[in-house]
């Protein structure tokens, strides 16, 4: 799964609205298993139609949940997540007044977890930073000049965090924000699996073809301070390799591996006798596009163990802390989808039903990306209570369907 920056935010909800107005159309059978029923989106000055089927609908529906939980994982939004967690969503906050750092003299960055973004951030201006590892939520703390945190008492400063200048709400080498009004170039933001930045696929120094089927990036920045890895690269040990990654990982934490072996003295023996040399060519510190089985080929002898512990990337070894696996355990228990149980209970509508279905599907979609815009523009976080008051407006709203006539002819 690619690594691209995905904002579960109002913004990305807004994308693909209809906003004519539907018309009933025909429903067909199209296999034995699965009832799809379609709706053409017609108006008179354009012949185009517009297909909706359920299957649409359920998918469209299944995607969103699965985006959700990939972002937000098992996060709690009623308890601090403090003192830390693994990996978690992290906000930062424009509208609080934050300390000076004595040291650096600039103001301190903060970030915080989802529950004190709902209930200490409410109304203020506050933007996702994705997931970020090993991260001590810094709500209330000391480096805030007049906020506290109203879910849990925080002291100190967190001096294990980790910040960049994601923190302030922008990104890339380019150092602007995501989404940028100003830029108009269609592109995909990609998170360093390292450093934990986010880039613009244009500005990593490769091509567009290096930028598929690929699983964790390591941008260049990253490459040429951990230059190591150039070694494994050039003996293509992290080449896509089929076998499982739990395998993987189990193979690679081998006694004989870890107390005889080191894999990066033979990586690098093999680069020596390829380039005459160990030093490594500045056109080799490019940015890297891995599988997801890369981190468990790395050497794990002790002296590897301790050189990723002085680099301070004592993580890089883990398949837990990746991005992508941190999704997958928080859609694992979607895999046994109520997708078929949904079809079920629309083929035991009758025609005219799963119509209205549809079209009240559709109006339910428009209406709710007109609600959520709202928030974008606002920069305003959407609380539990705002969803209940859509819900209950829209009910008010709501006109009474009638069975549709069925009109007899001699």
């Amino acid at each position: 799964m690619d690594q691209q920056k995905k904002e579960i935010t109002s913004e990305e909800k807004n994308e693909g609205t209809n906003e004519t107005k539907p018309t009933v159309g025909q429903s067909t059978v199209l296999d034995d298993e699965k009832q799809q029923l379609s709706i053409d989106y017609g108006n008179e000055d354009d012949a185009e139609e517009e297909i909706v089927t359920m299957e649409d609908v359920l998918k469209e529906e299944e995607e969103l949940q699965s985006d959700v939980l990939a972002v937000l994982g098992g996060s709690d939004d009623s308890h601090c997540t403090y003192p830390m967690v693994p990996r978690q969503p992290l906000y930062a906050c424009n509208t609080c007044e934050m300390n000076i750092d004595p040291i650096s003299g600039e103001k301190y960055l903060a970030g915080f977890c989802l529950a004190c973004s709902y209930h200490c951030h409410e109304g203020h201006e506050v933007f996702e930073l994705y997931t970020k590892r090993n991260f001590r939520c810094d709500c209330g703390n000391e480096k805030f000049a007049n906020a506290s945190c109203k879910l849990l008492e925080k002291t100190g400063l967190n001096e294990e965090n980790k910040y960049n200048h994601n923190f302030v709400g922008i990104y890339c080498t380019c150092d602007r924000p995501y989404p940028d009004p100003e830029d108009t170039i269609s592109d995909e933001m990609i998170q360093c699996g390292l450093c934990e930045d986010w880039f613009h696929g244009r500005h990593l120094g490769v091509g567009k073809s290096a930028q598929t089927n690929f699983t964790e990036m390591v941008c260049y920045i990253c490459v040429k301070k951990y230059s190591f890895l150039v070694y494994y690269k050039e003996d293509d040990i992290f080449k896509e390799d089929e076998t499982d990654s739990t395998t993987q990982n189990e193979l690679s934490n081998e006694t004989e591996q870890l107390e005889r072996l080191c894999k990066l003295e033979q990586c690098k023996k093999n680069y020596e006798l390829k380039h005459k040399t160990l030093d490594v060519d500045e056109s080799k510190l490019k940015t890297l596009f891995l599988c997801s089985t890369w981190r468990s080929l790395l050497c794990k002898c002790t002296q590897c163990l301790t050189m990723y512990d002085n680099l301070g990337i004592d993580f890089i070894t883990s398949l837990d802390d990746m991005v992508y696996h941190y999704e997958q355990k928080s859609t694992q228990n979607k895999a046994n989808s109520n997708e078929d149980e949904d079809l079920a209970a629309l083929k035991r509508l009758n025609h005219v039903q799963q119509i209205e279905y549809i079209k009240g599907y559709q109006e339910f979609r428009t209406e709710l990306s007109g609600f959520l815009e709202t928030f974008a523009t606002n920069k305003r976080v959407v609380r539990p209570e705002d969803v209940k008051k859509f819900f209950e407006e829209m009910k008010a709203r709501k006109r009474p369907r009638f069975n549709m006539p069925y009109l007899c002819s001699n």
